[in-house]
């Protein structure tokens, strides 16, 4: 393949393969415009790496909302070798493939895609190529990103493409490469190239219309200047995306009606799946012929079972340059096609088929969110779940999928998303029923967003709504932390009061929880109900709530005037283990929060810096808070009260008396700073 004007480009990709081989692996993310050169990079780098494994997929907007498809593409070839990994990976990857019912883990099965790569890399050097990453699911590109920054010292080559600067998201931190037009000289000897003998008028004409990008070069000349006059001086900053859309749904109106129908059953399958498209297209006319024509335009292209068309574009042409009636009529004719175990696809394609309210398909979107969050997917299930109520006729069962949809953007980490999501559900099913469905996630959400009064007042009311006492007991602690980290002495014992009135006694192991939880906060009672604290309890109290939800174990500066924070570390450490495991990100955020001002105050510098940037870092990656310093406000009602919230010298003596009034006024200026990780080796408060 002859590549113009590209030589930077592929000595960078040299460059990548060559460090690779020398056991200095390294992911590349080539970024740029659509129909800027790519996918014909990525094409050099394979031919390039002659001896190498080569492994590879494609981001589809079809397949962007199902989890774990872009790694089932990119592993189909190697699956036989999960017997080689170690069972826990083997089993967690099985899970995410769909091959197995076990629990999705993402770190395992980041795990397992590391060692898989490595055990070939052992035979020779393995090469993993994305196009069209902007299109990978989310489950995959957080995989994908996890294995790329980890293969520094293997022979793996991790290639990815994309529309943007990976600034942000699952690629973040890889290096990058813009792939930008090329210059007029090149350009003209790639026209030529491709239209021998053409008129060098028509090669100036398309050198200016193009702008240097490849793709357009390639296209503009078969525009018909009489069909399409502005094709050949384009107005001034035009991009060339709808006149390339014109140049290839030019060519798909020249074919016959059957044709342009498989065509469009391809583009709207998105998975390249020839049988499901051939099975779709019996009622439409489509047989040998079609596919003979379809095959000689050069728009799809076959290779066994699997469909691919020449550029990604033209799926996105065709499909967008079709009626609606006809769009939904290959989405139904698809989803009668699919294998019967294929739920997720089927649901999503009757849903783009619907033009109104459908409870049947809403509930097939509602079990394949389900099987979203079996795999430890919750953005899509949010996203599905959304979907799902969009289509619901009935308000109350909207309002019931939007309040799962909040949990699940709540758990991924997309704090903005789920609060959005909330509000829509309060609008269609009223404020307290969606506190019971949401078991009180208005106020949990508050508290993340650092309003501790506002955070107060939603938990301090929920507990009474909430069904289950459990939910009541960790909203009622969480509202006591809340008053707390406010300030508000009043709040806090208002909070206590209600903590205390929570009626426990049909859950014995909640029950067992009360005397703890009061103990931890008996300094600040003013009424004298709560009993004084003994140190056997104490000592024997965090290792209790060492088995229970984030939301009751204690602030840090408490610990530290009790004098278990070394405890109470541990504790969150396996906290923070569970909640990786089960990809609850916002919640792992915070409690990574707390782990690194442990580790600030006991001076483990790097240990604290490793914490508070992956706290920082779940958010950004999670793609809705994207600023360190969000993600740090985030977690602001974890530092210490202000002195004022001290108890008064009235406090016994010993761990809620002197020491703890010393502590926090000592601490009392911190509740300004914020974790700082990006320019320096050791973990630095700033003043806001």
């Amino acid at each position: 393949m002859e590549l113009f004007g590209r030589r930077p480009e592929t000595a960078a990709l040299d460059r990548l393969l060559d460090r690779a081989a020398d056991r200095a692996g390294s992911g590349l993310v080539l970024w740029g415009e659509p129909g800027i050169g790519k996918t014909a990079l990525l094409e050099y780098a394979v031919g390039a790496a002659s001896e190498a494994a080569v492994l590879r997929c494609r981001g589809t907007r079809m397949e962007a909302g199902l989890a774990f498809a872009a790694l089932h593409e990119l592993l189909w070839p190697v699956l036989d070798r999960l017997e080689t990994l170690a069972a826990p990976q083997a089993a967690a990857l099985r899970g995410a493939l769909g091959m197995s019912r076990d629990p999705a883990n993402r770190f395992l099965i980041g795990a397992a895609v590391l060692s898989l790569l490595s055990g070939l890399a052992r035979e020779r050097p393995v090469l993993v190529v994305v196009d069209d990453a902007q299109w990978v699911d989310e489950a995959s590109a957080h995989c994908l990103g996890f294995v790329a920054r980890r293969v520094a010292t293997e022979p793996v080559a991790v290639l990815l493409t994309g529309h943007e600067h990976p600034a942000s998201g699952p690629w973040e931190g890889l290096p990058t490469l813009e792939v930008g037009g090329l210059a007029d000289e090149d350009a003209r000897q790639l026209v030529t190239a491709i239209v021998p003998g053409v008129d060098a008028a028509l090669v100036d004409r398309t050198v200016r219309a193009a702008g240097g990008n490849p793709l357009a070069l390639h296209e503009l000349p078969a525009l018909d200047p009489q069909t399409d006059g502005e094709a050949t001086v384009p107005p001034s900053g035009n991009r060339v995306g709808p006149r390339l859309r014109r140049a290839f749904c030019a060519r798909v109106e020249a074919l016959k009606p059957s044709t342009r129908a498989l065509l469009l059953l391809a583009a709207a399958e998105g998975r390249g799946d020839r049988h499901v498209v051939h099975r779709a297209g019996a009622g439409w006319g489509v047989d040998t012929s079609t596919w003979d024509e379809a095959l000689r335009s050069g728009l799809l292209r076959a290779s066994g079972a699997r469909l691919e068309f020449r550029h990604p574009l033209i799926p996105a042409a065709v499909y967008d340059g079709s009626p609606f009636a006809e769009r939904q009529a290959v989405h139904r004719a698809l989803a009668t096609a699919l294998p019967r175990d294929a739920t997720t696809e089927r649901a999503w394609h009757l849903a783009a088929a619907a033009d109104g309210p459908d409870e049947d398909v809403a509930t097939l979107l509602q079990h394949a969110a389900e099987e979203c969050l079996r795999r430890s997917a919750g953005s899509m299930a949010a996203r599905t779940l959304c979907r799902a109520a969009e289509l619901s006729p009935k308000p109350a069962d909207a309002a019931r999928r939007l309040a799962a949809a909040a949990r699940a953007a709540w758990h991924a980490g997309q704090a903005n998303t789920a609060r959005q999501v909330l509000e829509d559900a309060e609008r269609l099913g009223g404020v307290h029923p969606i506190v019971r469905l949401s078991g009180g996630l208005r106020g949990i959400l508050e508290f993340a967003y650092g309003m501790p009064e506002r955070a107060h007042h939603y938990l301090a009311c929920d507990m009474a709504v909430v069904p289950e006492t459990r939910r009541a007991v960790e909203l009622g602690t969480v509202a006591v932390r809340a008053a707390w980290s406010a300030g508000r002495a009043d709040l806090q014992q208002d909070a206590l009061q209600r903590l205390r009135a929570v009626d426990t006694a049909g859950d014995s192991a909640v029950s067992g929880l009360m005397p703890v939880l009061r103990n931890w906060w008996s300094c600040y009672d003013l009424t004298g109900e709560f009993p004084p604290p003994t140190p056997d309890l104490t000592s024997d109290a965090v290792g209790r709530l060492g088995t229970v939800a984030w939301e009751l174990l204690p602030p840090v500066p408490l610990a530290q005037a009790w004098g278990v924070d070394a405890r109470l570390l541990d504790v969150l450490r396996v906290q923070a283990a569970q909640l990786r495991r089960r990809h609850e990100l916002s919640a792992l955020a915070l409690v990574l929060a707390q782990i690194a001002i442990l580790d600030t105050a006991a001076g483990r510098w790097g240990a604290a810096e490793v914490a508070a940037a992956e706290a920082c870092g779940w958010p950004r990656r999670s793609g809705r808070i994207t600023s360190p310093r969000r993600a740090a406000a985030a977690s602001a009602h974890w530092l210490p009260p202000a002195a004022s919230t001290a108890p008064s010298t009235s406090t016994p003596a010993g761990p809620c008396g002197s020491r703890f009034r010393v502590g926090c006024e000592r601490s009392a200026h911190r509740r300004t700073g914020f974790v700082d990780v990006r320019h320096s080796s050791t973990v630095v408060l700033r003043r806001r």
